[in-house]
């Protein structure tokens, strides 16, 4: 369940690291635009199925054709968004998560010898 420290304890972080704050102004910049391109489309479809322009049934596939595309789309763009803020942390030599996750991988590995060498 959220508290009320929550969302100031964001703005600090934001506050710390201006980088975090524009990052996140962005990505919620971008839900809300694909959220308005998304009910613009229907929109358009609904608006071309009532002139009679086409079918109902050629506007469905029309709208789920355009999901799928937009969905696609999405997808690239986070991973074009992932390569390149894996590009920025090893420019600021900051480790990325995949780093993050080997070092964990490797000190699990550390205990479980430990733990070995314990028991011996």
């Amino acid at each position: 369940m959220a508290t009320n420290s929550e969302p100031s304890a964001t703005l600090k972080e934001e506050e710390s690291r201006p980088i975090l704050g524009l990052l996140r102004k962005t990505l919620l910049a971008a839900i809300g635009a694909a959220a308005l391109a998304q009910e613009e489309m229907g929109d358009l479809v609904n608006r071309l199925v009532e002139r009679g322009e086409i079918a109902e049934k050629e506007g469905r596939a029309l709208a789920r054709d355009l999901t799928q595309r937009r969905q696609r789309e999405a997808a690239k763009a986070e991973q074009r968004f992932d390569a390149q803020m894996e590009a920025a942390l090893r420019r600021v030599n900051l480790p990325s998560k995949t780093d993050i996750e080997r070092i964990n991988a490797n000190i699990a590995e550390l205990n479980d010898r430990l733990d070995q060498l314990d028991r011996s």
